[in-house]
C-alpha cells in the first residue's frame, strides 16, 4: 500500500511542478507584455469536444483578434505600421460572450508584438493544477496513514 501512495504523491508532485512552471511562464510573459492597445475580434475558430465514446460534449469558440502597432519610421520617413492577426489565446462556450467586432484590451511585448495576452483572460490553469494536485497528494497521504 505504501508504494502506491509514493507513486501517487510523485505523480501529483510532477503535476504540481507543471502548474508552478505555467504560473512562472505566465508571470514572465506579463512582465514582457507592457505595451497596451485595443484589439478587435475579427473571427472565431471552433473546436468541438468529444468524450471517450465519441459523444459530443460541447463546442468552444476561440476569438481571433487583430490589432495594429507602429514601430517607428523607415529610411524614407514613412511610418511603419504592422498588424497582428492571431487567435486570442482563450476560449468561450458561446459566441454571445464575445461578439464579433467587439474590442478587447491587449497587452503586448513591444519587442515581439505577436506575444500578447488579453486582459481578463489570462491563464489560471497553472494555479488550478497546483491546487488540486497538492490537495490530492495531501488526501492520499492522510488516507494512507489511517
Amino acid at each position: 500500500m505504501q508504494s502506491g501512495v509514493i507513486v501517487v504523491d510523485l505523480i501529483m508532485g510532477l503535476i504540481f511542478m507543471g502548474g508552478l512552471l505555467s504560473i512562472i511562464l505566465n508571470s514572465r510573459k506579463k512582465g514582457r507584455c507592457v505595451a497596451q492597445t485595443y484589439a478587435r475580434v475579427v473571427d472565431f475558430t471552433v473546436s468541438e469536444d468529444y468524450d471517450s465514446e465519441g459523444q459530443k460534449e460541447g463546442t468552444s469558440y476561440h476569438p481571433v483578434i487583430e490589432f495594429s502597432y507602429g514601430s517607428g519610421y523607415d529610411q524614407q520617413g514613412q511610418f511603419i505600421n504592422y498588424v497582428v492577426h492571431k487567435p486570442a489565446g482563450y476560449s468561450v462556450s458561446s459566441k454571445r460572450k464575445v461578439k464579433l467586432g467587439s474590442n478587447v484590451k491587449v497587452f503586448y511585448n513591444p519587442a515581439r508584438p505577436d506575444e500578447f495576452y488579453v486582459k481578463g483572460h489570462s491563464s489560471t490553469g497553472g494555479f488550478i493544477l497546483m491546487f488540486f494536485s497538492a490537495l490530492t497528494a495531501i488526501a492520499v497521504t492522510i488516507a494512507s496513514m489511517q
